[in-house]
């Protein structure tokens, strides 16, 4: 299994897409949260977490992207998750994250979505 973990942002129009590899876990999970809060903190109300390159993602990451969740729609703005992996989409229907989180199968969908 692939343990390189990797954080890389681009913009498409107004959307910061954020794409994470690798396994989002407890050890990875506060790299995830200071690249999502540097979103937040300029005040960038569009974001895609692009999951699809991630293999594994713990209760950890997860909690980092609720958080992320919550303050953007305080905010007044959004956070959308492309996931095609289905162990990925398993975890977040059996956590009931998969009614949280609005879900796109591309980057495409979910910034325009």
């Amino acid at each position: 299994m692939d343990l390189t973990f990797e954080i890389a942002e681009k913009r498409i129009d107004d959307v910061s897409v954020v794409t994470v590899t690798g396994e989002s876990d407890v050890a990875t999970a506060p790299e995830l949260r200071e690249r999502l809060a540097a979103q937040e903190a300029d005040r960038v109300l569009a974001i895609v977490v692009d999951l699809t390159g991630v293999s594994f993602i713990d209760s950890t990451a997860l909690g980092v992207l609720v958080g992320a969740y919550r303050r953007q729609q305080d905010a007044g703005g959004y956070l959308r998750l492309v996931v095609t992996e289905p162990r990925i989409l398993k975890v977040l229907e059996i956590t009931d994250l998969s009614n949280v989180f609005p879900v796109f199968a591309t980057i495409g969908e979910a910034a325009h979505g």
